[in-house]
């Protein structure tokens, strides 16, 4: 009898799709080319971006002060409420986008919502702020109250804490350690720092993310790595290899890249993906695989243009992932 044993099968690759521009030109971008065939093509979908907005109201102070006494100024207060990109997530806007959501669940396809992203405010509502602990607290659990409601209200599979205005350490760690404790451990946590930030540099908030990873690493699924707009390549493997010279594991680390020019600086053609994968495999076969900002306009230099590339973009990088 042989004592050799079997290899250990390697999981597979996550392939992910961010979504965010939902509408063109008053027309639903649909998503579920993506699901169509026998099998679905990706793994996951994340909707973006969620924004925590605040407004400024005045309270009309009643004191039951003298009629002949001039009444009371107004006091201000701050009121909060959630946007996704510039609507309310429970308007009629979204109908059509929460249907196909949960007909992507319907066949597999976990969906997690985006927190955070370019326009900042979001996440300074959810860091600690200078002021007495009690003050931070109460300020905290209005802001995180809203945004746990809507994932449960919309049944999402998961949260992608996009981190890019600056955010404290503390602020990061009970934003994580509470998602944890309210959501079942099937819930997906994820964040999406600059690939400086995990390679021992500073990026767009501030974190320290190898102590972040010490302490709360264990709570937190995988990584998106963005290698893109300035903050690394996605044309060689250099960069996601510097990564696992830190406290990181390949199996947690995903290849966030741009799907066109017309989203951003960095844009690698589908070649020069497969490559780039290639490369990252042969020295890290049990990396996480790639993720792509975002569905609409995928393959193509310009927004406008042929439709159908995105199922074509979204095939190809399949067949890279599944490539041995």
């Amino acid at each position: 009898m042989s004592l050799a044993m079997a290899p250990v099968p390697i999981p597979k690759k996550k392939l992910i799709a961010y979504h965010q521009t939902y509408h063109q030109d008053g027309k639903l971008q649909s998503i579920l080319p993506l699901i169509e065939d026998d099998e679905p093509i990706v793994t996951h979908v994340i909707f973006a971006a969620l924004h925590i907005n605040v407004t400024m109201q005045d309270e009309i102070m009643h004191t039951g002060h003298d009629k002949d006494s001039p009444a009371p100024p107004p006091r201000t207060k701050r009121c909060l409420h959630l946007t996704l990109n510039d609507h309310d997530p429970d308007s009629a806007y979204y109908d059509e986008v929460w249907t196909e959501k949960a007909c992507l669940q319907s066949v597999g396809v976990k969906t997690m919502l985006l927190l955070g992203g370019a326009a900042h405010g979001t996440i300074s509502e959810l860091d600690y702020t200078p002021g007495s602990y009690e003050s931070n607290q109460q300020r905290f659990e209005i802001a995180y109250g809203l945004v746990r409601d809507l994932l449960i209200r919309k049944d999402f599979d998961g949260i992608d804490l996009d981190v890019e205005e600056p955010m404290t350490q503390s602020g990061a760690e009970r934003l994580i350690r509470r998602l944890r404790q309210d959501f079942p451990k099937t819930f997906l946590i994820t964040m999406s720092p600059m690939a400086p930030g995990l390679q021992g540099g500073r990026e767009l908030s501030m974190l320290d993310y190898s102590s972040l990873e010490a302490s709360c690493g264990h709570l937190i699924d995988w990584y998106h790595v963005q290698f893109y707009n300035g903050w690394g390549s996605a044309g060689d493997a250099w960069g996601y290899s510097k990564l696992t010279e830190t406290a990181f594991e390949p199996s947690r680390l995903v290849l966030a890249i741009l799907s066109s020019p017309a989203h951003g600086n960095g844009f690698v053609d589908i070649g020069g993906i497969a490559r780039t994968v290639q490369m990252i495999r042969t020295g890290h076969p049990s990396f996480a695989g790639v993720a792509c900002w975002e569905y609409f306009a995928s393959g193509r230099k310009e927004k406008e243009g042929e439709e159908g590339t995105e199922k074509q973009w979204y095939e190809a990088l399949s067949a890279i992932l599944a490539a041995s």
